[in-house]
């Protein structure tokens, strides 16, 4: 299964615009590629980002792909909008690949070591890619070219395993590094909490 994550993108400014060609372009672009998918024998597993702004995205996907006579029989595409984070990671979890826009759809997948391509709006995205070893797998969501999507896909295909283990030693590595500076920033904090716990043992001692 592919989760396909899907944001409402008009442009940089996040703001609509009387000119929304490049969103158009964008949910196309996607609606070639989730029929690739389909004709491919894979199910996909729609996702959003953002609940409140999101899911027209969706919408409008499953109408260009009406458009095309693409119907996702026999529960091929899975549209269920989730509505917490814990939705979010199951769907997540459910999928073998994942494509999407948003940044914590990226980062959830990565976290989850799941083989992703980003579609990115944002230099963060590209970054985050950067950092997980994968920055071959993103495209600049003004600037989809299906058919390199579908390289950089049978990309993560044939490597799948070796993404995967990546992922896993880079989320080990990220927590042992995330506890780290836990323990740096809390460290005085607990200090000053064990030296009242004492100085108070110390007092009822003399009572």
């Amino acid at each position: 299964m592919v989760g396909v994550g899907l944001m409402t993108y008009f442009n940089r400014t996040g703001s609509p615009s009387k000119d929304n060609r490049m969103y158009l372009e964008y949910i196309s672009k996607m609606g070639d590629f989730v029929a690739w998918l389909l004709a491919k024998k894979y199910s996909v597993r729609l996702l959003i980002g953002d609940v409140a702004y999101d899911q027209p995205a969706t919408r409008d996907l499953m109408a260009d792909l009406r458009k095309r006579g693409v119907h996702g029989e026999d529960g091929a595409i899975l549209d269920e909008p989730a509505v917490s984070v814990d939705q979010v990671l199951s769907q997540l979890a459910s999928t073998d690949f994942v494509v999407a826009s948003r940044f914590h759809n990226i980062l959830l997948a990565l976290m989850l070591a799941k083989p992703v391509l980003a579609i990115s709006y944002h230099e963060k995205n590209a970054a985050l890619m950067a950092s997980a070893g994968l920055a071959d797998f993103s495209q600049d969501i003004e600037q989809i070219y299906v058919n390199k999507m579908i390289q950089q896909f049978e990309a993560l295909e044939k490597n799948a395993e070796r993404i995967r283990l990546q992922l896993q030693r880079n989320a080990i590595a990220c927590r042992a590094a995330l506890d780290e500076q836990y323990h740096l920033l809390f460290k005085d904090e607990l200090a000053c909490k064990d030296a009242a716990a004492m100085a108070t043992l110390r007092q009822q001692g003399t009572r």
